[in-house]
């Protein structure tokens, strides 16, 4: 059996364009590492404000894939605790419905 890898830049290219319109904005392709984690924890802090529980289960699934890609980027490339961290943002934000 292979492992798909799962890469920070394959992230965002899967997941931008849905945390974009969640935050109701035009995906950037020049988003950065560092701007999507901060992307996912505005709109992971915004959607937690809600009295609605789909919104607020979001927000723990944006929260949580944050903290992961942060973590994952203190890393190096070829330790393989990254790729688990990585797998577990991915998994995390496959979650999320795209048209929440």
């Amino acid at each position: 059996m292979t492992t798909k890898t799962v890469t920070v830049a394959g992230i965002i290219a899967q997941h931008g364009p849905m945390i974009a319109h969640i935050d109701q904005t035009t995906p950037d392709p020049d988003l950065t590492p560092e701007g999507f984690i901060n992307l996912l924890q505005e709109n992971s802090r915004l959607l937690a404000t809600s009295s609605s529980s789909r919104f607020q289960e979001t927000a723990e699934e944006l929260a949580s894939a944050a903290t992961y890609l942060a973590d994952a980027l203190t890393l190096p490339d070829d330790d393989p605790q990254q790729q688990t961290l990585l797998n577990h943002a991915n998994r995390r934000l496959n979650r999320i419905d795209p048209y929440l």
